[in-house]
């Protein structure tokens, strides 16, 4: 992942569905993955290799992760603006909700651009943007 910008008042979140593919997961909505690659004050053009976690034995409840893990998992990027005002549309952007009790889930309010080789640029509304390698869109193969 690559900053393009400073996360003075920000807070940037990877979301993302470590029980997807496990068939049989109970409160499914509850359980997920949550890394927070660029800490408030990170600087312009800083980059980090972020590295998914697979659920605990707790939430896998005797089950095994899939093999591919995490490939082909559904994730969600949230950038929440400590603007002063109440959590709203205005300062809570994600790109995708995947199914999860999070609060706040953001709104879709952030565009994905595919490119070349495995990669994609996710540009919030509030002009943010972080660049990502290794991923794939719906339906593609990686």
């Amino acid at each position: 992942m690559l900053s393009n910008g400073g996360l003075s008042q920000y807070l940037f979140w990877v979301l993302y569905d470590n029980v997807f593919g496990i068939p049989t997961i109970s409160n499914r909505q509850d359980k997920f993955g949550a890394a927070q690659p660029f800490p408030p004050g990170t600087l312009r053009g800083a980059a980090v290799q972020l590295q998914l976690q697979p659920p605990s034995s707790f939430d896998l409840n005797g089950q095994t992760v899939p093999t591919g893990f995490p490939k082909g998992i559904p994730v969600e990027l949230l950038l929440r603006n400590y603007d002063g005002g109440p959590v709203g549309e205005t300062n809570t952007f994600t790109t995708a909700a995947i199914g999860k009790d999070i609060w706040p889930d953001g709104w879709p309010r952030a565009s994905v651009t595919y490119g070349p080789n495995n990669t994609a640029t996710v540009t919030f509304f509030s002009g943010f943007s972080v660049g990502l390698a290794n991923v794939c869109g719906s339906g593609s193969a990686l």
